[in-house]
């Protein structure tokens, strides 16, 4: 039997040469090499703002009127008077108070002026003769605050006034009676109730205080990103405005000081004063708070106000800047062949540092083994990064550089851009003048100076004294861009702000 022939065995490649020719196809076929950046930090809704401590002043006033009725009530009840003779005749008096009161200044006292008027009647030998006589019972004091918030008043002094105009001698013994009448039962009665008098002060600024606790509007809808001198086309409005969020704990009132009739205390109104932005329905007043604590203080001095004034703005808002950077760089050249375009920057916060991510894609030339020349496709993105600063008239980034992640092909792409001036011109289209935003921390100061609104429609004027206004710091945090004014002065709620000086006209 013949035996069949046997084929040779197939020769077969190792697995590892198999390995290594696939390896080849896929290098020939242009592998994508992929760049990476590390993720920017979580964007927040609202920007983050600080809270520090503070005071302000504030206006107690006690109105003409309420110091009137207190001291009036002991007036109220009519006076009589009279003598009459069976041969001669008699005459008669009847004093009451009548006449609105008024309030006046005296060398820092108060002075209640209650007008009264005499109706009399002399009768002479069966003649009768009806005369008017009038006068007034006036009472100075000087006020003072006690440590329990509750006004007083001290040194109090009465004098009479009767107007002695045509005084006749038949006429003399009205005029004398009710110089005498004034100066006995009301006078003493006006001087006890004066040294008995306690005005609480707390009533007559809880509902102001209370309305403080609601934020206080200083700028309407703004246009954010026009603030920081971005040209082109309008921004979106994604800041709704800035709040002067007051948070007040306790009112510190001192010594009154009394002029035009009228008595005010300087306060001093402590809390967290604060800028934030927006200014939304979230920072509305807390409902059922309780009343702010009010005292005296004797030694009251009015302290200046230090106030961070927030100018913040989304990142995303800058991205047509870089855009508009990285079209008029267009492609840029590779060593050793090949180029890349960067497009799409999107502008993050990253530790700290504004950081823009942008789109690179292109080509690169590299040789397999060193032999076969190949092109690679490169796609990814590219960071370019820097820390805000302040410099004279600009917010700037230092030390504009950008980062690579990936393998040693992608340190040669970095190399290669690293000659270009790619991190130079990002940080020139990034840099932001500062004058608009020292104009948009004036134009707040400047809303505020014209009162704040309250909820029924009325406004509680405000006078802004300034001392120093300048931007103090920048930072990026949660994908905003936070410049902060800081202003030094004096904010006294409850008292207007002066009139600006009229204008001359031109001849």
């Amino acid at each position: 039997m013949r035996a069949l022939p046997v084929a040779p065995p197939r020769a077969t490649a190792p697995r590892g040469q198999r390995s290594v020719a696939l390896f080849a196809l896929v290098w020939l076929a242009g592998c994508a090499l992929q760049v990476e950046v590390p993720r920017p930090d979580p964007v927040a809704r609202l920007p983050p703002v600080k809270a520090p401590m503070g005071s302000l002043s504030l206006a107690v006033e006690l109105e003409p009127a309420q110091l009137a009725a207190a001291i009036d009530g002991a007036t109220a009840e009519p006076l009589r008077y009279g003598q009459r003779s069976a041969i001669v005749g008699g005459w008669s008096l009847q004093v009451e108070r009548r006449g609105a009161v008024g309030v006046t200044a005296e060398d820092g006292r108060l002075c209640v002026r209650m007008p009264f008027a005499g109706q009399g009647r002399i009768e002479v030998l069966g003649r009768a003769l009806d005369h008017a006589v009038d006068g007034a019972l006036v009472l100075c004091a000087r006020p003072r605050v006690r440590p329990d918030a509750h006004l007083v008043l001290e040194d109090a002094e009465v004098r009479v006034e009767v107007d002695r105009r045509r005084v006749e001698l038949a006429t003399r013994v009205l005029v004398e009676t009710l110089q005498a009448a004034l100066g006995d039962g009301p006078a003493a009665a006006a001087r006890r109730r004066c040294e008995a008098l306690a005005i609480p002060l707390a009533p007559l600024v809880q509902s102001r205080l209370q309305a403080l606790r609601a934020p206080i509007a200083l700028e309407a809808d703004v246009d954010a990103a026009a603030s920081f001198g971005r040209d082109g086309r309008s921004a979106r409005r994604e800041v709704a405005g800035a709040c002067l969020r007051v948070r007040p704990e306790r009112l510190m009132v001192g010594q009154p000081v009394v002029s035009d009739g009228r008595r005010r205390s300087p306060a001093r109104l402590e809390g967290r004063p604060s800028g934030s932005l927006p200014c939304g329905a979230d920072g509305a007043a807390p409902a059922g708070a309780p009343p702010v604590a009010v005292a005296g203080d004797p030694d009251l001095r009015a302290l200046p106000l230090a106030l961070t004034l927030p100018l913040a703005m989304r990142l995303d808002d800058l991205a047509p800047r870089a855009a508009a950077a990285l079209r008029d760089r267009g492609a840029i050249a590779l060593a050793g062949g090949g180029a890349v375009t960067l497009r799409s920057p999107r502008i993050a916060a990253a530790a700290g540092r504004l950081t823009v991510r942008a789109d690179i894609a292109g080509q690169v030339r590299d040789r397999w083994l060193g032999v076969v020349p190949v092109r690679r496709d490169v796609v990814g993105a590219l960071a370019i990064w820097g820390t805000p600063v302040l410099e004279e008239g600009a917010v700037a980034l230092r030390e504009v550089r950008f980062d690579l992640g990936g393998g040693d092909r992608v340190q040669a792409i970095a190399t290669a851009l690293q000659r270009d001036p790619i991190s130079a011109a990002m940080g020139r289209a990034l840099r932001l003048p500062t004058a608009p935003l020292l104009q948009r921390a004036e134009a707040m100061l400047n809303q505020l100076d014209a009162g704040i609104a309250m909820g029924d429609g009325s406004r509680i004027p405000a006078r802004v004294d300034r001392k120093a206004l300048s931007l103090k710091g920048v930072r990026v945090e949660s994908g905003w861009l936070i410049v902060e004014a800081a202003f030094v002065g004096h904010v006294v709620i409850g008292t207007p702000a002066p009139a600006a000086p009229a204008r001359r006209q031109p001849r």
